[in-house]
């Protein structure tokens, strides 16, 4: 098997899987949240649900990308919010608590509300989403993201004490699996990459900057406290769930060649907008998950 198929088929999906374990676990261990919170949690999960697919669809029949970036980006609609929101959240001294409830709310919206967002828009991009099975997609969701997210959040609940114990060690297991995973994948898809990495750094930056506004203006409806949050978690998306979710649309290698550039392409967008300085101050009330990268976030 090919370096990419095994990236593809087993390495990607697996690190989806521990990752939302873990932060379904961290997620669980939060308190009940107070109406405050639910409202930041429904606003800023309806945004992403709602109007960011709106937004993917846009930037293709406006920009009329070269079919890998359009296809990307397509795929990209599907995507829910990524661990990386968490850090990027830390370093804007934002609401760290409400980024991992929004990720992981967000998740469960996502994998759940599938196969709805996928009829909505196969009918506006249906030449992006061709060989798209709704049905194996829905099941490759529910094992990479559903199930682990609510076991991981069952656990939390069920064992708060050894998840505190170890958390932090998973988290550096998890960190240290990025840079090879990331490696790994812009190899595979060095020649696809090198051949559009124009027109992925386009749709990428239209649709992360798109994404920042639309989590802006939602956030003009919560607390103040609450509104880059929210704009940060709108703006990370998953990337490696456009990987998980690129068989029968994408070979292999074009798979993880978008994948990498969108995400290097959207860290360094985000990194900049999260070292911009806010006057909040910071949630010390959980620390973010880790697996900041291609395999554990994106």
């Amino acid at each position: 098997m090919a370096l990419a198929e095994v990236l593809v088929d087993v390495a990607v999906p697996v690190s989806v899987a521990c990752l939302m374990l873990l932060i379904g676990m961290t997620a669980g261990q939060e308190g009940r949240p107070t109406r405050a919170q639910m409202t930041s949690l429904a606003v800023g999960s309806a945004a992403q649900f709602l109007v960011l697919p709106l937004v993917a669809v846009a930037i293709i029949l406006v920009l009329r990308p070269e079919p890998l970036a359009a296809t990307a980006i397509a795929l990209l609609a599907f995507a829910p919010a990524g661990t990386l929101s968490n850090y990027f959240t830390l370093i804007n001294r934002g609401r760290v608590a409400l980024s991992i409830c929004l990720t992981a709310v967000g998740t469960l919206v996502y994998a759940a509300g599938f196969p709805v967002l996928a009829t909505a828009l196969r009918g506006l991009v249906d030449a992006e989403l061709a060989g798209l099975s709704v049905v194996t997609l829905a099941r490759d969701l529910a094992v990479t993201m559903l199930l682990p997210v609510l076991a991981g959040a069952w656990i939390g609940r069920r064992f708060p004490g050894v998840v505190a114990r170890h958390r932090g060690g998973l988290e550096t297991a998890a960190s240290l699996l990025v840079l090879p995973l990331l490696a790994l994948s812009l190899w595979a898809g060095r020649a696809e990459l090198t051949a559009s990495v124009l027109p992925i750094v386009m749709v990428s930056t239209a649709f992360t900057l798109g994404a920042l506004v639309v989590g802006w203006l939602a956030g003009r409806l919560l607390r103040t406290a609450d509104r880059t949050t929210v704009a940060i978690e709108c703006a990370t998306r998953n990337v490696p769930v456009v990987v998980v979710l690129s068989d029968g649309v994408l070979a292999p290698s074009a798979a993880l060649a978008a994948a990498t550039g969108i995400f290097l392409c959207q860290s360094v967008i985000l990194l900049a907008f999260s070292l911009l300085p806010r006057q909040a101050a910071p949630d010390s009330r959980a620390s973010p998950a880790a697996g900041a990268g291609l395999g554990h976030d994106g």
